[in-house]
Order: C-alpha cells, then sequence, then structure tokens
C-alpha cells in the first residue's frame, strides 16, 4: 500500500526533509493514484479558494483520512456479504 510505504520511507530518513519539499514531493506521489484524486480536488480547493496554506500535514491527513474511510467501506462490505 502506497501510504504505509510512503511513511515506512519516511521513518526511515536519517534527515527528515523540509515540509515544503514532502508536501511538494507527497502531491506528485498521490496525483498518480486513482482513487486519490477527489481528495487532491478537495485539497486544491482548500489552498486556492479558501485561503489554506499548501501543507504536507494536510495532504498526509487527506490521504490518510480517504484510506481510512476506503477500509472501513470495504471491511463494511465484507460483513454484508458475509450475512446475505
Amino acid at each position: 500500500m502506497f501510504l504505509n510505504d510512503w511513511d515506512m520511507t519516511l521513518s526511515e530518513l536519517a534527515v527528515r526533509p523540509d515540509d515544503t519539499i514532502l508536501e511538494n514531493l507527497f502531491y506528485n506521489q498521490v496525483k498518480h493514484c486513482s482513487h486519490f484524486q477527489h481528495i487532491l480536488t478537495r485539497y486544491n480547493e482548500e489552498v486556492n479558494f479558501s485561503g489554506a496554506p499548501r501543507s504536507y500535514e494536510n495532504l498526509w491527513q487527506y490521504a490518510h483520512k480517504h484510506q481510512e474511510i476506503r477500509q472501513r467501506d470495504r471491511n463494511r462490505d465484507v460483513r454484508m456479504k458475509s450475512t446475505q
């Protein structure tokens, strides 16, 4: 899973890059994942229309929340199928 690999790689770095660099790198990676497209749209709307700053932490939170919701939905679907 991309997010786990990203987090693991970042945790193994001797020196953590500046958040500005991380935001740029993470954004460029996330934009290639089709299931993250709507969170990028939301993130860009927040930045461009609501005045939120570009932020690695915010983008990371968006991505992780999205993944959490997808996992919860998959688990719910499995439970629903098992009760039918």
